[in-house]
């Protein structure tokens, strides 16, 4: 008996550590210098999909540290890059008022402070509606002025 239950308490702990690396796997980190390294990886690499960001447009020296992060369960798209101060000058969009109440979800508010998003920074975002995998998704990007910060993610829709 004695020997069953420490079969079970290994196999328990086992599980345990299976679901903890896991979760440590599930997310995908990827780092660029700049624009021109971001659009030479491949496109299977390139996770930061938006018809604004698409190749059509250079952001050459207007985009660098670029870093995307790709949750595999859900598909999700969140990151940041830093901007120099002529990038808004080439973006077909409208700013908006950024409100503390902006982003909805808890996990999305969670994924974006621990990349260093401060909402006391933020004052506007734009957002953009795409097609990927066949469904329809916005990308939100929230301006971090302070730090020249853009901040984004997307939701399905």
């Amino acid at each position: 008996m004695k020997r069953k239950n420490n079969i079970i308490i290994f196999l328990f702990i086992i599980c345990l550590v299976s679901l903890k690396a896991c979760n440590f796997f599930e997310v995908i980190k990827e780092e660029y210098a700049d624009w021109e390294s971001y659009m030479e990886a491949p496109e299977l690499n390139r996770k930061w999909h938006s018809s604004l960001f698409d190749g059509s447009v250079s952001f050459r020296d207007k985009i660098v540290n670029i870093v995307t992060y790709y949750d595999m369960d859900s598909t999700k798209v969140w990151g940041k890059y830093n901007y120099t101060n002529n990038f808004f000058n080439d973006l077909p969009v409208e700013l908006n008022q950024y409100t503390i109440n902006t982003i909805e979800h808890n996990k999305d508010k969670k994924r974006l402070k621990k990349i260093g998003f401060d909402h006391n920074n933020i004052k506007s975002y734009f957002y953009d509606v795409s097609e990927r995998f066949s469904d329809k998704r916005v990308l939100y990007y929230f301006i971090d002025t302070k730090e020249n910060t853009v901040y984004f993610y997307e939701l399905r829709l």
